[in-house]
This record gives structure tokens, sequence and C-alpha cells, in this order.
């Protein structure tokens, strides 16, 4: 349309010449960033436009029949008028976002305020940063209002490209159950329409007050960390019990409680300091921590380690009681050892050693009914290793166990062995008086009775050490 030129006089003088004029404001007018927009008056004879704010004139009716653009105003170039004085203006921007004016030259018309407005978009119970605050596991519902919607508009939500909703409405609504992996992640709600050159974009984030996920290290010494449900510790060693959360996410507020066995630990810290531990310091520790948001705990199991203790003692058996049985009382952590016991003479003189076992029993070997029955006393040494080497380094700890038999037989026994008389020769000696009377061969018995102990085969010796 052309736009007829018009003189200084004339704008000024149609500012100046509105007597008896009313002013009706009327609902906004809502548009997008770079759309062609187009402006009625509610009066079907206006005749003049201008800006509500500072009384510029956009375009007036002349006297000729013809709409003329003030050419003074820097929007001029995009600014026309219809036949019927609609207001045009093309390529809209933030400019042009203001209160126009419309009305009717003539004493007592009726002038219309249009505010003109940006569409957009708002998601309900956001703070000025655009966050939504929450809790891990409620049930959040995220709205999305269209301010300005027009026929066509279609809206949706979406997170990480992925499409969660959509719909034609003024509003979309989404609702969703807090997990923590939704912390901090961001939403986006968008609303397009086939006429509006740009989308509508709003985007909130979830800041979730998450509950607490925690696990505990150990600490030995101030060195080492150590994480797992078992956790072996040297005795003696310091030791510190940490209740860590995992990335620190749950933040503030949260309540710390501990467990010992199952009883209540008095510290209401994440840590626990124990000094120079000891056996009874062995246990389940749980920590269980807390946060309006939820709990969640975790257990350690600290096993404190030591080298085996191994008990002395006396041990009388029934000259005829059989099979005689001798345990070694041992205690150590870890339990599971490597034994080795040996039989010596009141006299430390080796009598036999037997096989390495991890049972803390000793069956004694059974002879003939007719052997001695005192052969079986004497100082049992126990040997045991768990792996845990004492204070001094030494792997192996002893116990002894002086076992005598009851009888006759036995006092005999005990007072020659106790004289010093070699083991040998009394072994010998012993089978001389036991074969004497039994006729011929004792010489060769004897002999071959004392070559084999000196050649140490003892195949003969090791069920009852003498047959």
């Amino acid at each position: 349309m052309d736009v007829a030129p018009l003189t200084v006089f004339h704008w000024w003088f149609v500012f100046c010449t509105l007597p008896g004029l009313q002013m009706t404001e009327i609902e906004n007018i809502y548009v997008t960033i770079g759309s062609d927009v187009n402006i009625k008056c509610p009066n079907a004879k206006v005749n003049t436009w201008q800006y509500f704010e500072s009384k510029k004139l956009l375009c007036d009716l002349l006297w000729n029949g013809q709409n003329s653009i003030n050419p003074n105003l820097t929007a001029s170039d995009r600014l026309n008028v219809t036949s019927d004085c609609q207001l045009l203006i093309q390529n809209f921007t933030t400019t042009d976002i203001c209160t126009y004016f419309c009305y009717e030259k003539k004493n007592d018309s009726k002038g219309y305020k249009l505010h003109v407005q940006l569409r957009n978009l708002t998601i309900d119970g956001t703070d000025h940063f655009g966050v939504i605050q929450s809790t891990e596991g409620t049930n959040l519902t995220l709205r999305c209002i269209v301010t300005g919607f027009l026929l066509g508009d279609k809206t949706y939500w979406t997170t990480n490209n992925k499409l969660l909703v959509s719909g034609k409405t003024r509003s979309l609504n989404h609702t969703l159950t807090a997990h923590r992996s939704y912390n901090m992640n961001e939403f986006t709600c968008t609303t397009e329409n086939s006429k509006e050159t740009q989308p509508l974009i709003a985007h909130v984030r979830l800041n979730l007050i998450l509950k607490p996920s925690v696990f505990i290290t150990v600490s030995v010494n101030s060195g080492v960390r150590k994480k797992g449900m078992d956790v072996f510790v040297r005795q003696g060693k310091d030791i510190e019990l940490q209740c860590r959360e995992k990335d620190n996410e749950s933040k503030n507020g949260v309540i710390f409680r501990w467990l010992y066995n199952g009883n209540m630990f008095q510290n209401n810290t994440n840590v626990i300091i124990l000094n120079k531990i000891k056996p009874e310091t062995s246990g389940l520790y749980t920590c269980n921590a807390s946060n309006k948001a939820g709990r969640d705990s975790d257990t350690v199991n600290i096993i404190v380690t030591y080298f085996p203790l191994v008990q002395t003692e006396d041990i009388t058996f029934n000259g005829m009681n059989r099979p005689r049985t001798l345990n070694c009382n041992v205690s150590g952590e870890p339990n599971t050892y490597i034994l080795i016991w040996r039989h010596y003479t009141y006299n430390n003189q080796l009598i036999r050693m037997f096989n390495k076992s991890t049972s803390g029993m000793l069956i004694l070997p059974e002879g003939e009914a007719d052997d001695l029955v005192f052969e079986d006393s004497g100082f049992y040494i126990c040997n045991v290793t768990n792996g845990i080497p004492d204070d001094c380094g030494k792997l192996w700890q002893s116990g002894k166990i002086k076992v005598m038999v009851e009888g006759s037989s036995f006092e005999q026994a005990n007072g020659r062995m106790n004289m010093g008389f070699p083991l040998d020769i009394f072994i010998v000696f012993r089978l001389l008086i036991k074969h004497y009377f039994m006729g011929s061969h004792w010489m060769y018995l004897v002999i071959d009775v004392f070559i084999k102990f000196k050649t140490q085969e003892k195949k003969t010796f090791k069920t009852t050490l003498l047959s």
C-alpha cells in the first residue's frame, strides 16, 4: 500500500486535537518474535493508530481516503495498514512490544488500548533459576502452560532428546516418580505452530533431596583403606571406620547411627576410631544413615587376626583305656591351622613325630594287647601355625601336653626313663626280657629290633612304637 507523505504540522495537529476522547482497555494480544502481526481495532470506524505511552502517531486516515504511515518512526518500513485500518507489523521484534492505541477522530469517540506481548511458556513451581526442588521417591508433576495459546499449537515434554508426552492443549502435564537418576536433569517443554516462525521453549532442572547411599571404608593405621564385607586387621593396629556417601549426592541433613553386633554404638558421626584393637574388637559394625528422603545402611565385619595361643595341660590315662586321644587346645584368627605333633620322653628324647594335619585331635596308634601300657607316656608337643607370626616374628607356636598312664608298669618305666636310660637300650632290654622265656630265636629278635630302631625303619613302631 502506498504511504502518503505527511507534514510534521499534520502529525502534531492530529495529536493535539483529541477533545472528549474515551479510553477502553481490552485483553492482551500475544505474538511471536519474527512473525507478521495483524492488529485489528475493535472499533470498525478507527482511522488513527498511535503508541499509547509515547503518544507518537503510527498511521492516520487522510482526508483523501488514504492511510498514511508516520515516516519519522524507526519501524516505519515494517508498518502498514489495511483498507479497514488494521495495523500490520512485519517481522515482529522486541522493540515492537508495547501498548497500541486506536481511535476514531471525532468528539466523544471511544479509543482502545491493545497490549501486544510475546507468547511464552511457563513451568509451574520453578524458582527464578528455573529449578524445581523435590525429594527422591515422591510423585512429581511437571506442568507447562502456553501464554497466548493459538489454534494449531502442539506442546511436548522431552528430556535427553527423548519424547515424554505431547498434546494440543493450553497446558501439558508430565507426571513422574522422582528417581535419583533425575537429579539435576533438565526437562524441556516446547510449543510449535505451523504459522509461527519460532517455537516456544522453556526448561526446568530438578534438584532432588536424595536418600543416603552409603558404604563403609576401613583405614588401618591412617594408611591403606579397605572395602568389603570382611576386613582382616592385625591385632594391635589402629583402625578408622568411615561411613561414606556415594558421590556425596544427598548433601546436608544426613543423620548417622552405628550398631555393633546389633547393639547401639555411642557415636552419632560418620566416623568410628578404634585404637590398638584386640580380638574382642571383632564383630559386625553397621552404619545407618537417614534424611527426610529415606535411609540406607552398610555393614562391615571386622576380623582381628592374631597368632595361635596353645594351652599346656596334663592328661592321665587308665592303663587299659584305648584308643587314647589328645587335643591341641588352640585359639587364633584365622582359625585354620597346620599342626605337627612330636612325642618326647620325660628326658626330652624324641620318640616319634606325626604327620602334619589340620585337625587339633591326635589319636594315638594302638599296639598289640601284650605291649607295655606305658609306651604312650611322655611329653607331646603341639606345634601350630595359622600364618600369623607373633610379635617376635615367630611363625610357629607350641604347647606341651604331659601324658601319664596309670599302673605299676608305668611306674617302672617312668623310673627307668627318668633315670636317663637311652631309649634304644631300654627298648632292646625290654624285648630281651619279653622273649627270654619264649624259647629259641630270642637273640635274633633282639638284634632285629635293635637294627630297625637304629636305621629308623619304624614301620613296626608307627603303630605302637614297639611290637
